[in-house]
């Protein structure tokens, strides 16, 4: 069986195992790295946010010169 299915199976017995508490702690611990996955991402967006305005100008420069050549 594989380890997703086996997981699932094991599923009733692991919450049962770790109670209410240690259910709502993985939630917790999966919810802190969603958390994180989504603050990586928000920082490189601004990044790419306040970089693209430098690229557009260089562009433009590029194209003014070979345009007045």
């Amino acid at each position: 069986m594989r380890s997703s299915a086996r997981h699932l199976h094991d599923f009733p017995e692991q919450f049962s195992a770790g109670g209410a508490r240690g259910f709502a702690a993985r939630l917790n611990h999966a919810a802190d790295g969603c958390n994180r996955l989504l603050a990586q991402v928000l920082e490189t967006l601004h990044g790419w946010q306040i970089r693209q305005p430098e690229r557009e100008i260089h562009r433009y420069r590029h194209l003014a010169r070979s345009v007045s050549n």
